[in-house]
């Protein structure tokens, strides 16, 4: 399973959503500063213009060039994941979150079981309740 907040998010990216990936981490590390609220404005217009594959490669990016990651960016991931019907991910993202310190509140728990219904992955998202 591919593990996010990590350079691979996806199983398959292809090279130019990883290189637009990395342009935009280059970006929001350039205009970031001390507040990752842009780099959430980033995540969740790339989800809302249906790049959301590009939003997962840009999340798996962010922690290895030493950007910020908070439960706010790993809910947009996981709404990303949704959109893309990649529920693994989902569960994925949820599972590393404690050991990189970032907390799990009910949104990320409600985001993420949404992301299993409908697809094979609904029996495994009842072991998040």
């Amino acid at each position: 399973m591919a593990r996010p907040c990590t350079s691979k998010t996806t199983n398959s990216p292809s090279m130019g959503q990883d290189y637009k990936a990395g342009q935009i981490c280059e970006q929001m590390h350039a205009r970031q500063g001390d507040s990752p609220q842009f780099a959430t404005s980033v995540l969740s217009g790339l989800v809302k213009s249906g790049l959301s594959e590009v939003a997962l490669q840009v999340l798996g990016r962010m922690s290895s060039d030493l950007l910020e990651v908070n439960s706010v960016h790993c809910n947009v991931g996981i709404l990303a994941c949704q959109q893309s019907s990649q529920w693994q991910l989902a569960l994925g993202i949820v599972l590393d979150m404690p050991g990189k310190g970032i907390s799990c509140g009910v949104d990320t728990y409600n985001s993420a079981i949404a992301s299993c219904v409908g697809n094979s992955g609904w029996q495994l998202s009842v072991s998040l309740l």
